[in-house]
């Protein structure tokens, strides 16, 4: 998690960066380092303040935990191969904090929240729901939640009650996503994965943007700034410099973080 320190040290970052974009050519045609600075100053902390907004308003339409597929894909190869009770089993290591009854084919959670799950059917489908349903109908409780692989059918999404229990149906990745603690969850079964990776544009792109070379590019940009007040083929210079800002920009303001939907709001009150 970003310490407050670093949040800070990284938004000065951010700033100088693009007082340095906006310095270098508003320098280079007026000829007046104390204007261009002073009016370089001013116009990148509007320019700091829209780009935030902006961001923000992106976060809140994506997750605030980006799923990383890999790991999702490890972890939902293994709820497969598990059994019934082991899953169970997972699916109570995220609710800890909680009093839990555990049954053969469910839990109970605060004596009035059943959770169970299926995680054996590819596309879970109304008539899989229904049967659970059924199967529990008769207990009493406030809420049935479950948890599966993957959800399509509209009919299921529709359905908030059922006999004056309320129903809450998630995926297996709201679960993972919802839990970071899962990513490292200690299954019984072993997987043997290919680690080959493939060399891609993406890859290269991710590699390029990396957040962790935003400084070097802007201490690096910086050196070829300072170099272009005494070296001719000023011009040169000033031009890879805007390269090397607008580079450790990118990278500073690249985030892979999302905000996820509410998760089991009957527990985890917000």
């Amino acid at each position: 998690m970003e310490t407050k320190f670093a949040k800070y040290s990284n938004n000065i970052f951010k700033y100088l960066t693009i007082v340095c974009l906006n310095f270098i050519w508003l320098n280079y045609y007026a000829f007046n380092f104390t204007q261009s600075l002073i009016i370089s100053s001013v116009i990148s902390i509007i320019f700091f303040i829209i780009i935030e907004h902006f961001l923000k308003l992106k976060q809140t339409k994506l997750n605030t935990n980006k799923l990383n597929q890999s790991l999702f894909e490890k972890f939902k190869n293994n709820c497969i191969l598990n059994t019934h009770q082991e899953n169970l089993k997972l699916i109570q290591s995220c609710f800890n904090n909680h009093l839990i009854k555990t049954t053969k084919n469910y839990l109970l959670i605060d004596e009035k929240h059943i959770l169970t799950c299926d995680f054996k059917t590819a596309n879970f489908t109304d008539e899989t729901f229904f049967k659970i349903i059924n199967s529990l109908k008769n207990l009493k409780a406030e809420t049935i939640t479950i948890f599966c692989i993957n959800m399509q059918c509209e009919t299921i999404k529709n359905i908030s009650q059922i006999n004056n229990k309320k129903i809450y149906v998630y995926t297996l990745q709201d679960l993972f996503l919802n839990n970071p603690d899962l990513k490292n969850y200690e299954f019984s079964n072993t997987i043997t994965y290919n680690t080959t990776q493939k060399n891609n544009f993406k890859t290269l792109i991710k590699i390029i943007l990396d957040k962790r070379n935003a400084k070097k590019y802007f201490f690096s940009g910086l050196l070829l700034l300072f170099y272009s007040f005494f070296i001719p083929f000023t011009s040169y210079y000033l031009i890879f410099c805007t390269i090397l800002f607008s580079l450790s920009m990118l990278c500073f303001f690249n985030t892979n973080t999302n905000s996820a939907k509410t998760f089991c709001p009957y527990i985890f009150k917000k």
